[in-house]
């Protein structure tokens, strides 16, 4: 155990990328797979094997058998990842949105420009504030 993990009141024993299957997503949003190219050391676990027992322990139970079947979950609840499927990112990543299998993921976000906001998602209103004067700033 590193010197920090000694201050620490609950230590999960995560194995890092090259120890276990799964999907991320970079900073570019390519979601991309790994696969396990070593056995993690020692107590170490995959992360869906410690989720599934927090989980589990807080009284909501996730039968998840596979990072595959995460992912899926993913596309089911957010149409941005519908499109992506362990099939699909076996050689290469897909970036989000890609929202049905037959598109090919979205390389650039903002290429057109930023979206509008919506009525049903309108901007939060933000007081201004008041200087030391008593008067509101000018713009």
């Amino acid at each position: 155990m590193t010197e920090t993990a000694r201050y620490a009141h609950v230590v999960l024993p995560a194995a890092c990328s090259f120890e276990k299957d799964g999907t991320f997503s970079n900073t570019e949003r390519r979601v991309q797979r790994v696969r396990r190219a070593v056995n993690p050391p020692g107590e170490a676990r995959d992360d869906l094997s410690i989720i599934r027992d927090l989980s589990k322990a807080i009284g909501y139970p996730m039968d998840y058998r596979s990072p595959e079947q995460v992912l899926e979950e993913f596309g089911r609840l957010w149409p941005a990842m519908g499109g992506i499927t362990y099939d699909r990112i076996k050689s290469r990543g897909i970036a989000w949105p890609c929202p049905t299998k037959d598109h090919p993921g979205t390389e650039f976000l903002y290429k057109d420009g930023f979206a509008k906001r919506s009525p049903s998602c309108p901007s939060p209103s933000i007081p201004r504030r008041k200087s030391s004067t008593g008067t509101t700033p000018s713009s």
